[in-house]
């Protein structure tokens, strides 16, 4: 159902989609659906953080960094925060996200909510790698003063006992 403001009529994201592939379930609906998925997986490839994604949402629709901040109600300087992912995209950024670039909202908080995860699971990586390159340098380190205390003591052996010179 439309929401009118004027003469100009606002349909959802779902009602569009509707009008344009059909229904969900409808196979024109599901072929749209699954090639929206490739293109996510495609893009995901080629994407590595947020800001990436928001990158590529201000070039589609051709605005430049500054008109983007206007439109979003943000200083250029938190855009480009935004852009390099130093800043998070919270459910109101999400909702400007949606009424300036067209995508829902929760498909930028999933974004952001994926971004996070993988960054928390990559952090929990390195501290592994972390802890086992640090006990391996400790297991290093006590095995070369095990080697040293040996030389130490075989030179202190061979100056007490000038017959072995």
């Amino acid at each position: 159902m439309p929401v009118k403001v004027g003469e100009l009529e606002f349909y959802t994201f779902d009602e569009t989609l509707d009008e344009a592939y059909g229904k969900r379930g409808t196979p024109e609906r599901e072929e749209f659906e699954k090639e929206c998925e490739e293109a996510v997986k495609e893009a995901k490839k080629r994407f590595s953080c947020p800001g990436d994604y928001v990158r590529e949402g201000i070039k589609q629709v051709g605005l430049k960094q500054k008109e983007f901040a206007f439109k979003m109600n943000m200083t250029p300087s938190n855009v480009t925060e935004l852009l390099q992912s130093k800043r998070r995209i919270t459910p109101l950024i999400a909702q400007r996200l949606e009424d300036v670039l067209y995508y829902p909202a929760d498909y930028w908080l999933n974004l952001q909510n994926e971004y996070d995860a993988e960054r928390k699971q990559q952090k929990k990586e390195t501290v592994v790698l972390t802890a086992d390159w640090a006990e391996r340098m400790i297991q290093s380190i006590d095995n070369l003063s095990n080697q040293l205390s040996v030389l130490i003591s075989l030179q202190q052996q061979n100056s007490r006992n000038p017959a072995t010179k």
